[in-house]
């Protein structure tokens, strides 16, 4: 077996170095996404830049495991390490421009998104296995394995809020209002141009349902590239609406009586060559091949695992059974309650959309999640359950410890995602978000003003 530092892609080549413009910036931050999503980055001086490409910045070894405000989740590496410092090493085709991480003009920022690695004298110097984008890169070459690709899309949803972080943008249940979009025409278009020149694609921005809410739909495209946007989008997003004297926010449900934000995954499997959409089948009266009926069988399967994944926070079980918010595994054609709504328009326009991810989800997880499920159903040929809402579909949990209870229990996912991967993400969720709302009865609004103080502002 391969060592995981030899793993496709997991370093900067000669190629990647030459090809390099250092120069266009004054800093270069090395960024990884934590297993929360949270962006953890160092900064660096462009004259200091080249000598940091090919070992990496030095950097806790537990970062990964970091809670959402700070807290140090006690992994027993840290122990065995003496709390030593790992790596986040560049990744190949990741360098882009971050033009709202400063307001003076003349200063150029760039950023890196990284993969974290143990320092040398660690499991000599390998992957940390439970780094999220280097979970996701593993699925994807699972996939491809099989001769297949992924093309995907997510569409977002968050909140806006005034300074104050009580006062939504908009109290008007009015979804894609043409006022609502005239009224904060400024702050939109501000966030998509300034992503546009980030190499984030938005295809479509409006007013959702909610207070204050609004949703980005991205660009499709095959493999890493749409999880590297997503993770982009969202603190670029944030970023831009506080320089607008504003506060976004990707907390799940952050009014007590509103609606909640999703991240609904929209997705395919294509040829390698990317010519073919897999899930297509123009012979089939549905239209749906049965690669993506065995497909959709994995994910309905293995709903209940990866929702934990999907929904990751205390507060993602308020939106969970609740209006057009999926309640069990299931799935159907346009169907807005399922868990997995396939659309099923021709080759080019049939792929299922997860509608389980809710808006605090790390997208990483969120396409490791789907590809793992769906991949035991492609190599087990699982039997796809009929397109309806039925009593023996398998319910979802109803909060997140009982989450984690299914994944823990699913040999097939924490087989995929790993031993490393699943233990620091059931810990880091026990130890710093669900011990800290135990006390406090789900329903009451003790238990959610806590979860506020949790996530409102990192999330």
């Amino acid at each position: 077996m391969a060592r995981e530092t030899e793993f496709t892609d997991a370093n900067l080549t000669q190629e990647d170095l030459e090809a390099l413009d250092i120069g266009n910036f004054d800093y270069v931050r090395f960024t990884i996404a934590d297993i929360n999503g949270v962006s953890r980055t160092k900064m660096i001086p462009r004259e200091h830049v080249q000598k940091f490409l090919h070992s990496g910045v030095s950097m806790y070894m537990g970062t990964l495991a970091f809670g959402v405000s700070g807290d140090i989740t006690p992994l027993k590496e840290s122990k065995l390490t003496g709390h030593m410092n790992g790596l986040a090493r560049p990744m190949p085709g990741t360098i882009h421009r971050l033009p709202w991480a400063s307001s003076k003009a003349d200063v150029k920022i760039g950023q890196f998104l990284c993969e974290t690695f143990w320092a040398k004298s660690y499991k000599d110097g390998a992957h940390q296995a439970a780094c999220p984008r280097y979970v996701a890169r593993k699925q994807l070459d699972r996939l491809k394995s099989l001769g297949y690709t992924l093309y995907s899309s997510f569409e977002t949803e968050f909140c806006v809020y005034e300074k104050d972080r009580e006062t939504p943008i908009n109290t008007e249940h009015a979804m894609l209002s043409g006022i609502l979009t005239d009224r904060h025409g400024d702050l939109l278009c501000d966030i998509e141009s300034q992503l546009r020149k980030s190499g984030v694609d938005l295809q479509v921005l409006h007013p959702e349902y909610g207070h204050g809410q609004i949703e980005m739909a991205l660009q499709p495209s095959f493999g890493i590239a749409t999880v590297d946007q997503m993770f982009r989008l969202k603190d670029g997003v944030k970023a831009i609406a506080y320089r607008d004297g504003k506060i976004a926010s990707f907390m799940t449900k952050p009014v007590f009586s509103d609606m909640g934000s999703g991240l609904h995954y929209n997705h395919s499997v294509w040829s390698n060559d990317s010519q073919t959409n897999a899930f297509y089948d123009p012979e089939k009266p549905d239209g749906l091949s049965t690669v993506a009926k065995s497909w959709i069988a994995g994910l309905v399967k293995h709903a209940p695992a990866i929702t934990a994944l999907c929904s990751p926070t205390v507060n993602c079980y308020r939106r969970l059974h609740s209006l057009m918010a999926p309640t069990n595994a299931s799935w159907g054609i346009e169907d807005r309650t399922s868990a997995y709504r396939v659309k099923n328009h021709g080759p080019k326009e049939t792929y299922v959309e997860n509608r389980l991810a809710s808006g605090a989800a790390n997208p990483y997880l969120v396409m490791a999640a789907t590809v793992a499920a769906g991949l035991d159903g492609i190599i087990n040929n699982l039997d796809c359950p009929p397109a309806e809402q039925s009593e023996e579909a398998l319910p979802l949990a109803k909060s997140l410890e009982q989450s984690l209870e299914f994944l823990e229990h699913d040999d097939v996912i924490t087989g995929a995602l790993g031993e490393e991967f699943v233990r620091w993400f059931t810990l880091l969720k026990r130890e710093t978000e669900i011990v800290k709302t135990k006390e406090f009865d789900f329903s009451s609004k003790e238990a959610f003003e806590k979860e506020k103080e949790m996530y409102f502002d990192f999330i």
